[in-house]
Formats: C-alpha cells, sequence, structure tokens
C-alpha cells in the first residue's frame, strides 16, 4: 500500500514537472516574439523617421531650387503677379505679337 501511494505521488511530481517545463517553454516563446516585434517596431520607426528627414531635406531642396529658379536678376523689373483667372480671361489674340505668323 505504501509503495502505491509512493508510486502515485511520484507520478503526480512527474505530471507537474511536465507541466511546468511546457508552461516554461511557452513564455520563452512568447518572450521571444514579444523580443522581435519590438524589434520590427524599432526599425519601422527608424524607417519612418529617415524618409521624414529624407522628405524634409527634398522639400528644402525643391523650395531652394524655386527660389533661385524664380529670382529675377537685379537689372530687370519687376514683374506684376497675375492669376489663373487672368490667364483664362484672355483670348488667343491678346497673345500675338506683331509679326507673328499663325
Amino acid at each position: 500500500m505504501t509503495a502505491l501511494i509512493i508510486a502515485a505521488l511520484a507520478a503526480l511530481v512527474v505530471l507537474l514537472l511536465l507541466v511546468v517545463r511546457r508552461q516554461d517553454k511557452d513564455i520563452r516563446h512568447l518572450s521571444l516574439r514579444v523580443r522581435h516585434q519590438a524589434r520590427r517596431i524599432r526599425w519601422h520607426r527608424e524607417a519612418e523617421r529617415q524618409l521624414g528627414a529624407d522628405l524634409r531635406q527634398l522639400a528644402e531642396d525643391r523650395m531652394r531650387d524655386t527660389a533661385t529658379a524664380v529670382t529675377a536678376p537685379d537689372d530687370l523689373p519687376a514683374l506684376d503677379p497675375i492669376t489663373l483667372r487672368q490667364v483664362w480671361a484672355c483670348s488667343p489674340a491678346d497673345f500675338d505679337t506683331p509679326g507673328s505668323t499663325r
């Protein structure tokens, strides 16, 4: 009878050890997944930061190029700004120059 109780207790201890070991594996696996996801999030944030910096640099370059392209030399008189509405209101005859062949 005592041997049967000891065998049952030993079997119970073995089962508990197996359950604990399985849970430990699950916890390690979840920990690895969490670390992997955190790494991916850091990579994405860094990529977003780099993209933002690239876009800002591109915008600055374009603004600088536009500013230099629009700036008239000092010896030319400044032109009055014209709106799109004024352009649409013009007829083709308004753009004819004397001596043009059309």
